[in-house]
């Protein structure tokens, strides 16, 4: 058997409050949300769960129906303390469940926002861009160099990019955003040589992609992509707005030219939240009998 989750001493306070359920159904009988928050002190689950579990229904149902849509800004935490008598960390105990799940993403100084179920869908059949999928799409692209320096890259690095023993590599850290919404963490290491200014140059905003083409004439017109789940880690999650220990995608590249020489080697977290990849399939008979799987 589970042990009981204690209360903590705000959700205990809570549930002395004196403000009654009708008193708060009277208060805020124009929010319709406020009609599915049952709010039961005498209850031995937790207060924030409770919050949180009417806010869920709530956003589902109304995600069904058509009532709310991906982006749509949901009520403060105040306005949700103000209209349940609960304080404000029980609150933002209860969202920070829903944005752990995918729910709901929460954007300092702008407020809590449905993220539902609309996610950026990347098709894995061609070398897949950031850029070039939010550009198709409509949408906003953005990047942040969170570090950016020149290292000696160590053993492993230097094997994937075929490079000698302690040759110099550049490290870049970005942050990568659509539409003012922060999505994947990306980590590149670039050989130093061909790219022997690229720190001096490179600015938030621009293109590495075009960069390295523009000024260097090294052009990635393939890459070997593998994919695989995570969890964000402290770092990242502080970067992409999402608690640690969120479930995320790892992509890691490795980007080559038109003579198959390695000039990245790239990882990027991706909030799983978000972000989902596709993949297309052909079934190739070619005269072969069919698989029996």
């Amino acid at each position: 058997m589970r042990p009981a989750i204690q209360p903590t001493e705000a959700e205990k306070k809570d549930a002395r409050s004196p403000l009654s359920s009708g008193a708060i159904m009277k208060t805020l009988q124009s929010h319709s949300w406020v009609t599915e928050i049952q709010i039961k002190r005498s209850s031995s689950q937790p207060l924030y769960l409770q919050v949180k579990e009417g806010l869920e229904h709530w956003i589902l149902g109304k995600l069904h129906d058509g009532s709310l849509s991906h982006g749509d800004r949901l009520p403060s935490e105040n306005e949700l303390s103000e209209a349940l008598g609960i304080s404000n960390i029980t609150i933002k105990r209860s969202l920070d469940e829903l944005r752990r799940q995918g729910l709901i993403q929460r954007i300092q100084g702008r407020g809590t926002f449905v993220t539902g179920q609309e996610r950026l869908t990347f098709d894995l059949p061609r070398m897949f861009s950031l850029t070039a999928y939010t550009e198709e799409s409509g949408m906003l692209p953005a990047r942040k160099i969170l570090e950016m320096g020149e290292h000696v890259a160590s053993p492993g690095i230097a094997k994937i990019l075929r490079l000698p023993p302690r040759a110099r590599v550049v490290r870049l850290v970005r942050l990568r955003l659509v539409d003012h919404t922060p999505v994947a963490v990306d980590t590149s290491y670039l050989p130093l040589k061909p790219l022997h200014d690229l720190i001096q140059v490179y600015r938030d905003g621009l293109s590495l992609y075009e960069v390295m083409a523009d000024r260097y004439g090294l052009a990635v017109v393939k890459a070997h992509d593998t994919l695989e789940p995570t969890l964000i880690k402290p770092a990242e999650g502080q970067s992409l707005e999402v608690p640690p220990g969120t479930l995320g995608v790892k992509v890691e590249r490795i980007g080559y030219d038109s003579s198959d020489r390695p000039l990245e080697y790239t990882t990027m977290i991706f909030r799983g939240d978000v972000c989902s990849f596709s993949i297309d399939y052909t079934k190739e008979t070619h005269g072969r009998k069919p698989s029996a799987r």
